[in-house]
């Protein structure tokens, strides 16, 4: 979502003088070729960004070259390097690129622009461009640039200086008019100098770091907020006097005063036939209440990325983008009485927080907060309903801004806070199976009821009801499979299905089906895998120590009730097999734990299985306990009872 769009560029003038020249120009050079080990399977000998912000005749615009040299040293290095990717996007101009291939005997190979080829991406329908390039060879050097032309990105910006391979010098410059004052920030690195050179013409700031070790990849592990990287904000016009532009204080000021302040005359008359249509029950709760406008707005207007027509256009049209959505949530609950702050999250997958950084580059999304019931409502997504927003806006830091007024006038206020991440409790995948053995048949006879909720339940609860026969059956053949691989489900029905059931009720999946791959004979004996009734479950190994915290996507529950009939005439000589108790316990609190236990009641075993994690961050000393619990689930899916006759 694009955001800041209601930032208008800081005010003229700048010092409009003559810069050091744009490099419009470019002059290949000889790189030095480096024996690499066979463990390297890819080395950057140089990675660049160079940015140059300046007037031209049609404007202020940014030039930024970016240009990679790296060799190939692995046959799967080979075939993930043979096409060169080119950033497209209508707010930027290629205004030129060009690539060359060295082979190890120095045979060098050039592509032009006029060569670029495209394609579309099949799952998200975009073009995109990419050189094609042949006969790449163990050892072969790829060396290529691009230069885009772009309207500046002055508030906020951030570059990796780390790859997940090598790089032996890691290159960045800043080149903008004088006037421009800008902040710079190092992160996750030890080399953090900052070069200055102030001209009459220009200033330019560079940043150089030599033997940048590749990222290590470890699973669950939060690599882009741990990997060494650049930001950049400007701070200061000397031309105009204007200081704060990339502030905390400067983005609340103009987003609180145009979500939360009073509506403009011209837009009442809009505001006033939306009330007449939407009566809001003044009995409910703050929370009830913007639950009751969020449905109200999301099940009437289509949001969309962009729209720039009016208030009365996107009325008639039931149009709204993420900023006009949020304006007219946050006013009807106002004025329905209902405190409400607009929270600027920081995606906790993504962004390093620096509270000390002012800049706007953390910021992506807009959320609306209701203090009363602590409940955050996303106005940008149809799907999110009831307090259910992205994960990786949960557990986060965040901007808080709130209307406050003060001896009669309207204030807008700010303050940093964290979203928090929802409880275990939340987010359920619950199961209740009945299953009976038919040893003639050799087959379990399955009965299962799937109740999932939170996180578990967004991906299909919201769009369940509007399927057709087909894309049901296609569904429910899927889930049931990720149980039972080599089977289909005799009927399926799914319950509590749509938006209006997301955040209240669980989303229902009920199967029945005959299940042969769960039952084998041996002898006398028969063999029947009662792990797989809880379907995959993930496996930490732990081959190295680990070296960095893990974070997992959401705090999650697991209740298991599995019934299992036995057949006459037969005993289970296993059963302490069910048996398992792992748990991650704190300073006294059980912060994972994985605990199956079992009953015998006649013919019938009844299993019973407790799994939850009530953290998203676990620390590297602490990740040997949760791998244990985790691991604790995937020994129990690997259970096989043993049935014997009497």
């Amino acid at each position: 979502m694009k955001l800041f769009q209601i930032i208008a560029l800081f005010a003229l003038p700048l010092f409009c003088v003559a810069q050091a020249p744009p490099f419009d120009f470019f002059e290949w050079d000889k790189p030095e070729r480096v024996e690499l080990d066979s463990a390297t399977e890819l080395l950057y000998i140089s990675a660049d960004i160079h940015v140059d912000q300046r007037f031209e005749d049609d404007g202020f615009f940014e030039r930024r070259l970016i240009r990679e040299v790296y060799i190939v040293n692995s046959s799967d290095e080979i075939e993930n390097n043979n096409r060169v990717y080119i950033p497209t996007s209508p707010t930027m101009e290629l205004t030129t690129a060009e690539v060359r291939t060295i082979s190890p005997s120095g045979e060098e190979q050039f592509l032009t622009d006029d060569k670029i080829l495209t394609g579309m991406d099949d799952d998200s329908g975009q073009e995109y461009s990419y050189f094609a390039l042949e006969g790449l060879e163990l050892g072969s050097i790829i060396d290529y640039y691009y230069i885009i032309r772009t309207v500046p990105s002055y508030q906020g910006v951030r570059f990796y200086t780390q790859r997940f391979d090598p790089i032996s010098t890691f290159r960045f410059s800043l080149q903008t008019p004088p006037a421009l004052i800008y902040d710079i920030e190092v992160y996750n690195t030890s080399d953090t100098l900052i070069e200055i050179i102030e001209e009459d013409e220009y200033r330019k700031y560079s940043y150089t770091t030599q033997d940048v070790p590749g990222m290590v990849q470890e699973s669950e592990s939060p690599s882009n907020i741990l990997r060494s990287q650049l930001v950049y904000a400007m701070d200061r016009n000397l031309a105009n006097g204007k200081s704060g532009i990339s502030s905390f204080a400067e983005l609340s000021q103009n987003y609180g005063a145009a979500i939360l302040k009073d509506w403009e005359p011209s837009e009442q008359k809009v505001l006033a036939k939306i009330k007449k249509e939407f009566k809001i029950d003044q009995s409910l709760s703050p929370g009830e209440k913007l639950a009751s406008i969020e449905s109200y707005v999301k099940d009437n207007y289509n949001i969309v990325q962009s729209f720039s027509g009016s208030w009365q256009e996107a009325y008639k049209q039931k149009v709204l983008t993420a900023f006009k959505s949020t304006r007219l949530m946050a006013r009807l609950a106002l004025d329905s009485g209902v405190e409400v702050q607009l929270v600027f999250p920081v995606d906790r997958t993504s962004y390093v927080w620096d509270p000390g950084f002012n800049s706007y580059h953390y910021f992506s999304q807009f959320l609306l907060y209701e203090p009363e019931s602590e409940m955050y409502i996303d106005p940008s997504s149809y799907t999110s309903r009831r307090g259910g927003i992205d994960y990786e806006l949960t557990d986060a830091h965040a901007l808080f801004i709130s209307l406050k007024t003060v001896g009669g006038y309207d204030v807008i206020k700010h303050d940093f806070g964290k979203v928090p991440a929802p409880s275990y409790t939340y987010t359920q995948q619950n199961i209740n199976s009945h299953t009976v053995l038919d040893l003639d048949a050799e087959t379990a006879e399955i009965e299962m009821e799937v109740a999932s909720s939170g996180y578990y339940a967004s991906f299909f609860q919201p769009y369940a009801d509007r399927m057709d026969k087909d894309d049901e059956k296609n569904i429910a053949t899927m889930l049931y499979q990720n149980y039972f691989a080599e089977s289909d489900p005799l009927t399926y029905e799914f319950l509590n299905s749509g938006v209006s059931h997301v955040g209240v009720d669980p989303w229902l999946q009920k199967f029945t089906g005959d299940v042969a791959e769960l039952l084998t004979s041996a002898g006398p004996n028969y063999l029947f895998k009662a792990g797989q009734l809880i379907g995959p479950q993930s496996e930490l190994y732990s081959e190295k120590d680990r070296t960095q915290p893990l974070q997992i996507d959401y705090k999650r529950t697991f209740n298991r009730d599995l019934y299992i009939t036995l057949p006459p005439d037969y005993k289970v000589e296993n059963l302490e097999d069910l048996i398992i108790d792992e748990q991650m316990i704190v300073d006294g609190d059980v912060e994972a734990k994985f605990v199956s236990s079992y009953k015998v009641e006649g013919d019938q075993i009844h299993i019973r299985i407790d799994e939850y994690y009530d953290r998203v961050w676990y620390d590297v000393h602490e990740y040997e306990d949760y791998r244990r619990v985790i691991n604790a689930a995937a020994d129990f899916q690997k259970v096989v009872l043993v049935l014997a006759p009497y």
